[in-house]
């Protein structure tokens, strides 16, 4: 998986995820969680921006433990231990990957299911997020032969606890922190553009890049 340009290889054949970020290249989008401030600026970021960051950030979140833990290592089943997370917490993964020999796509169906896990992403905003519970990621990206294709789905099993910040220097920080369900998809044919759509909290969001 490359996010951000960061190549996802997986086992033994280079699991290269181009895209998955995808989410990424929006910086800050928005989230989905109650919104309230603490400093002292007036303008307050929108529930849609919100969601967005939050969709955006757990799509990060789940790229770099990907990137961290399987990336690299040779493709067929997983069943980990407990890992660590980006910035704390644990996850463990289980599920399949391959690397298609004609074409050198890889396919990915993990499930990441999370403790406390904790990561934090910067674009126009600065998403920063603890999570507990279980996301599945399954689809396709480009691997080493076809960097920048991807066409990747996220969803939680059952909810997904949501607690965290959304940072932006002109708004008052908002505070996320939900309980419910999360899905995300996102495509793209090169990855120098693309689309990801989502919900999050039964609230939908969508954006090019």
């Amino acid at each position: 998986m490359k996010q951000y340009k960061t190549v996802k290889k997986v086992m033994g054949a280079v699991l290269g995820m181009s895209a998955v970020f995808m989410v990424l290249t929006m910086a800050g989008c928005g989230s989905s969680g109650s919104s309230g401030g603490s400093s002292s600026k007036s303008k307050t970021l929108s529930q849609p921006q919100i969601d967005s960051d939050v969709v955006w950030g757990i799509g990060w979140m789940i790229t770099d433990i990907f990137n961290q833990h399987l990336a690299g290592k040779p493709s067929g089943p997983v069943n980990s231990p407990p890992v660590s997370c980006p910035l704390g917490g644990t996850v463990t993964i289980t599920g399949t990957t391959s690397v298609s020999s004609s074409n050198g796509i890889d396919s990915v169906d993990l499930y990441y299911t999370m403790s406390n896990c904790i990561d934090t992403k910067i674009g126009s905003n600065t998403i920063a997020l603890t999570i507990s519970g279980t996301v599945e990621e399954t689809g396709s990206f480009g691997g080493n032969t076809n960097i920048g294709y991807e066409n990747l789905s996220f969803r939680s099993i059952g909810d997904l606890t949501i607690v965290g910040t959304d940072t932006n220097p002109l708004y008052t920080t908002a505070v996320i922190n939900e309980q419910c369900s999360y899905s995300e998809t996102i495509s793209s044919a090169d990855g120098t553009s693309g689309t990801t759509s989502g919900i999050i909290c039964g609230r939908n969001v969508a954006w090019t890049w």
